[in-house]
């Protein structure tokens, strides 16, 4: 397997959950929230929140369709056949705030997803950018070259039950790779 399909809808409604819970609800502090969900629904649940990929950059790693949904909230042409849902959802009036415009639709997600999310935000939302930096330069993020996306055998590496989690992927036979 090695990868999840994205959910554009649930991609939009974490974004919009998580900036209405978060103190900074900038790209980055959603961005780190939305990962250490993802991680601690991988390590719980055998899948990620919305199915993104994770691109290692300079700052920690980067869900890659959710970033690009929080570009085209202030204009950049990503997701242009969703521009009107983005548009009706989120406004990014500067660089990277993100202001929801409206309520997330919570019954999108599985109540799996809203603990793992709401215990990240617990956790995370209220750290430093610097304290998410460091926190985010894991194992998996040390593992691949900066602008790559991060492997999941990585990723799931880093579970403490590592056979389980790789076993529910699929990928044990990447595993000597």
């Amino acid at each position: 397997m090695g990868r999840f399909r994205f959910d554009f809808d649930k991609g939009l409604e974490a974004i919009i959950y998580i900036a209405a819970r978060i103190p900074d609800p900038t790209f980055h502090h959603i961005s780190k929230v939305l990962y250490f969900a993802d991680l601690d629904h991988l390590a719980n649940y055998g899948r990620f929140v919305a199915g993104d990929r994770y691109i290692a950059m300079e700052y920690g790693p980067v869900p890659s369709n959710v970033h690009n949904i929080m570009r085209a909230g202030r204009g950049a042409r990503e997701f242009v056949d969703q521009k009107e849902a983005i548009k009706n959802s989120i406004s990014v009036p500067g660089r990277y705030t993100v202001h929801p415009l409206r309520e997330s639709r919570n019954s999108i997600f599985s109540r799996s997803d809203l603990e793992c999310i709401d215990r990240s935000i617990a956790k995370y939302g209220r750290k430093s950018f610097g304290q998410l930096v460091d926190e985010s330069h894991d194992a998996a993020w040390r593992a691949t070259s900066e602008g790559q996306e991060m492997s999941l055998l990585e990723i799931a590496r880093m579970m403490e039950h590592t056979e389980e989690v790789l076993e529910h992927l699929e990928i044990a036979d990447e595993r000597a790779a």
